[in-house]
């Protein structure tokens, strides 16, 4: 057994990525999730919610609220709570050693760009921060 792959295999995703239509293909992606990450921002606006950071590239928006999290108000119990709703949310829980300053959550754009329903969501639990 080794750690690398055969220099055959490696050969033929290497034709594969450098073709012409995988190009295409791969250009056309990234269009894609460039105007998914555009709309996941405005719908993360629209509900209150500011960027953690603009994204210059990939599939993935962070955005949150500048708000400190409690015992009773947290990443991980919003969370719970869109869970039983029918949406999965990441939590900055998830990806933190230490306590956040503010609630935020990360964001899959491919599914958040055009979805209502996370919206309708984000912005009724904004509300009941207020």
């Amino acid at each position: 057994t080794g750690l690398t792959t055969s220099e055959i295999n490696e050969r033929a995703v290497y034709h594969a990525i450098s073709a012409r239509p995988y190009k295409r293909m791969i250009e056309k992606l990234v269009d894609q999730l460039r105007n998914a990450r555009e709309r996941t921002t405005e719908r993360l606006l629209d509900a209150g919610m500011a960027p953690v950071a603009k994204p210059r590239g990939g599939m993935f928006v962070s955005g949150g609220w500048d708000i400190a999290p409690t015992a009773k108000f947290n990443g991980k119990l919003i969370a719970d709570r869109a869970l039983k709703a029918g949406i999965l949310l990441s939590p900055n829980e998830f990806f933190m050693l230490r306590e956040s300053d503010s609630i935020w959550f990360r964001f899959n754009v491919a599914y958040a760009a055009d979805a209502p329903l996370l919206t309708d969501f984000l912005k009724t639990v904004r509300k009941e921060m207020a």
